[in-house]
């Protein structure tokens, strides 16, 4: 396992630890992503792109992702320190802004045909899934991207520990 550093989290301004490099984390989450694919593929899958379940989470997705790189590229754009900022920075032990665990990433969704279970999970990676049984109990646009949201959030904050 490579250990690396400790960077600041945009928005929260936390001060993480990173365990492992980034490649690593991704291969763990893609790993993952593929084995629980591998478990519900068949009959409990959502293959077909134009399912209004599909369309729906989808297009909710893309918007949420979409959002997120609009509001990386202002942070890339703010996040060019001056170098009394960076001394600043180095005297209270801080990193500056990392996004770097986003960048290159293949974002997927992956839709389990599961009405009775109400679930959505993510993976280190950009991979996450969500059950049918999730969409339907979220019949506004806005409450399936509130929880999309979170989900994507926790990979934008490296946040893996927590599920809903």
């Amino acid at each position: 396992m490579e250990f690396e550093s400790y960077e600041t989290v945009p928005y929260t301004k936390r001060t993480r630890f990173i365990a492992m490099s980034i490649d690593l984390e991704r291969d763990i989450g893609l790993k993952g992503f593929q084995e629980f694919k591998q478990i519900f593929s068949g009959k409990n899958n959502l293959d077909d792109p134009t399912h209004p379940h599909s369309v729906r989470v989808t297009k909710v997705f893309n918007n949420i992702i979409n959002a997120l790189h609009r509001e990386m590229n202002k942070m890339r754009s703010a996040s060019d320190y001056t170098i009394l900022h960076r001394l600043w920075l180095l005297l209270i032990r801080r990193s500056p802004p990392s996004l770097s665990h986003l960048d290159g990433l293949n974002w997927e969704v992956y839709i389990i045909n599961h009405p009775s279970k109400i679930y959505a999970e993510s993976f280190p990676g950009g991979k996450f899934t969500v059950s049918t049984g999730l969409v339907e109990q979220n019949g506004c646009d806005t409450k399936l991207a509130m929880i999309l949201a979170h989900e994507v959030f926790r990979d934008f904050d490296d946040f893996a520990e927590i599920s809903i």
